[in-house]
C-alpha cells in the first residue's frame, strides 16, 4: 500500500470501529479509545470549533492513518489563525509514510500545527517533515495523600519505604505562602467574568500568555468523559483577576490550565497554591500535578511547593503562514490530550 493510493478525508462517526482498530494495534488497548471518549474527541458538537476533528487516509475499506485535531484558535487582525496539536497520530503497520503523509496534508490545511513531547519516534520524525523546537514543556508535580497514593501505585518495589518518607514529608511542605486574599469558587463557563477569545489581536497583546479559550471551549471541556474538569475563578480581594481548570483522572488531580489578566509569577504562584487547597480537598486525590513553559509559571511552581518531574520539546510547523507564539507563551496541559489522557491505571509523578 502506498500514501499516494490512499484517499485522505475527513472521518464520520461510521469510521470510528476502524479508526480504534488502528489505534489499538499501533499503541495497544487504552481508555482512551473507549468509544464515547472517541466521541467525545471528534465529532461531538463544539461551541468553538465547527470544522472537522479527525482525519483519515483510508485504502480498500481500511483505515491506514489517522490524525486527531485538537483545535486552538487565535484571533488576530483581518482573520484568526487556526492551529492544531495532532493526537490520536498513527500509521498502520503495513503502510510506511501514511502517517507522515497525514501529517503534512493537515500543514496544507491549517495555518499551524504544534506538537508537545511524544514518543522517541515521534521527536525522530518531526523534525525530518520540516517542525522546528520552539520550547520545552515542564511538568511539575507533588503529593496529596501518600499513604492512599502507595497503596494505589503498581510501582511496589524496594525503592517503596524511602519513596514514602520523601512524599509523607513533601506533602506536608506547603510551599511558599500567599496572602489569604487570594481565593478561588466555582463557576460555570457561562458565569466567566474574563473572556481572553475576546482579544482583537492575539500576537500583539503579550499579557495574553495561553490559548485565548472562551466559554464555548469550557463547556466542551466540561463534558469530558474521562476527566471530571472544574472550572474556577481566581480572586484577590474579591477581584477576578483569572481563572484555571482542574481535572482528576485516577486520582491524579491536574491543573489543566491557568488564564491570568496579568500574569506575572505573583499571580501564578497564588493560582498554583490555591488549585492546591481544592485539590487535598477532593476524595480520592493523590497527586496534584501541573504544566507550563519557561517563564513565569516555571519559578511560581517551585514557590507552590511543586517539584519539577520532567521536560518536553514543543515543536512548531508553520507553512501557510508566518505565525510564530508570543515569547514567554504558556504551554499547558489542556494544550493537547495531557489534560485527560488515561493510561488506564495510575500514573504518579511522585
Amino acid at each position: 500500500m502506498s500514501a499516494a493510493a490512499s484517499v485522505f478525508r475527513a472521518s464520520t462517526p461510521e469510521d470510528l470501529p476502524r479508526i480504534t482498530a488502528l489505534l489499538e494495534d499501533v499503541f495497544g488497548s487504552s481508555p482512551s479509545f473507549a468509544p464515547e471518549v472517541m466521541r467525545w474527541k471528534y465529532w461531538q458538537p463544539r461551541g468553538d470549533w465547527s470544522g472537522p476533528r479527525s482525519y483519515i487516509y483510508e485504502k480498500a475499506g481500511g483505515v491506514v492513518a489517522h490524525g486527531g485535531i485538537w483545535p486552538v484558535r487565535f484571533p488576530y487582525r483581518e482573520r484568526p489563525n487556526e492551529g492544531v496539536h495532532v493526537i490520536d497520530w498513527a500509521g498502520a503497520r503495513g503502510s510506511p509514510g501514511t502517517g507522515i503523509a497525514l501529517m503534512l496534508k493537515l500543514s496544507q490545511i491549517y495555518d499551524f500545527i504544534y506538537a508537545i513531547g511524544g514518543s522517541d519516534d515521534t521527536r525522530r520524525v518531526l523534525p525530518g517533515i520540516g517542525f522546528v523546537e520552539i520550547a520545552q514543556a515542564w511538568t511539575a508535580a507533588r503529593p496529596l495523600r501518600p499513604v492512599r497514593q502507595i497503596l494505589a501505585d503498581a510501582r511496589l518495589n524496594w525503592k517503596l519505604p524511602a519513596r514514602f518518607a520523601r512524599n509523607w514529608l513533601w506533602s506536608l511542605s506547603g510551599g511558599r505562602s500567599v496572602s489569604p486574599e487570594w481565593s478561588a469558587s466555582e463557576t460555570s463557563p457561562a458565569r466567566l467574568t474574563l473572556d481572553f477569545a475576546t482579544a482583537r489581536d492575539f500576537l500583539a497583546a503579550p499579557p495574553f500568555l495561553a490559548a485565548p479559550h472562551g466559554a464555548p471551549f469550557f463547556e466542551y471541556l466540561l463534558g469530558c468523559p474521562v476527566a471530571r474538569f472544574r472550572l474556577y475563578e481566581l480572586s484577590r480581594n474579591s477581584a477576578v483577576l483569572g481563572h484555571f481548570v482542574l481535572g482528576s483522572v485516577r486520582g491524579q488531580i491536574r491543573v489543566g490550565g491557568v488564564w491570568l489578566r496579568d500574569p506575572d509569577p505573583d499571580a501564578f504562584q497564588a493560582a498554583f497554591t490555591v488549585a492546591g487547597r481544592i485539590a487535598r480537598e477532593c476524595p480520592g486525590a493523590c497527586e496534584l500535578t501541573v504544566t507550563g513553559s519557561a517563564g513565569p509559571s516555571e519559578s511560581a511552581a517551585v514557590l507552590a511547593g511543586l517539584r519539577l518531574r520532567r521536560h518536553a520539546p514543543v515543536y512548531l510547523l508553520s507553512k501557510k503562514t508566518a505565525f510564530r507564539f508570543p515569547a514567554g507563551y504558556q504551554f499547558q496541559m489542556v494544550d493537547d490530550d495531557e489534560a485527560f489522557l488515561d493510561p488506564g491505571r495510575p500514573c504518579y509523578l511522585t
